[in-house]
């Protein structure tokens, strides 16, 4: 889990706040049944909090046995940490991950600051999503880290993941009224048992607090094989492969929509999803993903 017991909490703790808050002054007399609800609901309240805060304790201390018989480790290479959800600073500093300079638009990482805000691809055809963010470069050990969570039922790296996506998408975040993810096609989805970009989404909107529409878009044609093909005809692969089921068309009519995948490899999927939505009448369309293929002489092409 990403939220912390601690945090989900005062939650809790809220729901069982007195109904009526109208004081009563001096000389002044409660209604029986006002002062009966009143009485109930306060010691409702008060036992309430005293029961979560002695959990807490219980959890914390929970919690410090568990790491002492089941010490946190490295998502990557299984060496122990200081806390969950991390990398050790052997495998950190393997990855790369994408700062200022980058393109507005794509998110391109440049490798310095150049004359214009955008890359040459977003220059000469804007695409239809707004802007897009990633975490890290698709590398090595980047690939490593996702091949991971997405085919050996490593669920732990998307606690990881969702770190990563939560500080790269904080402006994305910001203003997004939805989070959707990017579908799997069926045949996909029952070979892999889970779209990997529903579980992140759900992480990074429990999170956040933003509302989460999983089943809102449907893949009616299956995906391209990873790294097959060249930019053209994974476009092809994936015009019209985007569909908006039923019932959820006044759940985009006016949202800022923020699409949350794994990796972004040409911008294809990413460019379809968004122009399915925008034909939907969505505001905006944001899409952040945990790493982006970079490819030699991106920036001048």
């Amino acid at each position: 889990m990403v939220e912390s017991v601690g945090s989900a909490l005062p939650m809790v703790a809220n729901s069982f706040t007195v109904e009526d808050g109208h004081g009563v002054g001096h000389g002044q007399v409660m209604p029986q049944d006002r002062l009966y609800r009143h009485a109930i609901e306060t010691s409702r309240s008060l036992c309430s909090v005293r029961w979560l805060k002695e959990w807490e304790v219980v959890w914390g201390l929970l919690g410090k046995v568990r790491d002492a018989v089941l010490p946190p480790q490295c998502s990557g290479c299984g060496e122990h940490v200081d806390t969950d959800f991390v990398l050790c600073p052997a495998c950190w500093t393997k990855m790369e991950f994408i700062a200022r300079p980058m393109c507005a638009c794509c998110g391109l990482p440049f490798p310095y600051t150049l004359f214009s805000e955008i890359c040459a691809a977003c220059a000469r055809q804007r695409p239809p999503f707004d802007r897009a963010r990633s975490a890290v470069l698709y590398n090595d050990d980047s690939r490593r880290l996702i091949i991971a969570y997405k085919h050996a039922d490593r669920m732990e790296i998307a606690g990881l993941f969702t770190r990563w996506l939560l500080a790269a998408g904080r402006d994305l975040l910001s203003r997004a009224d939805v989070i959707v993810p990017v579908p799997l096609h069926s045949a996909r989805l029952f070979h892999r048992r889970f779209n990997q970009a529903a579980v992140l989404a759900s992480l990074v909107g429990r999170t956040t607090g933003i509302p989460v529409v999983v089943d809102m878009l449907e893949r009616t044609k299956p995906s391209p094989k990873p790294g097959k093909g060249t930019r053209e005809k994974r476009r092809h692969a994936v015009a019209g492969a985007f569909r908006i089921r039923n019932g959820h068309e006044d759940a985009i009519a006016g949202r800022r929509i923020l699409v949350i995948d794994d990796v972004m490899t040409t911008g294809a999927t990413a460019r379809a999803v968004a122009g399915r939505l925008c034909r939907g009448r969505a505001a905006t369309v944001d899409v952040l993903t945990i790493a982006r293929v970079v490819r030699e002489g991106t920036v001048m092409s």
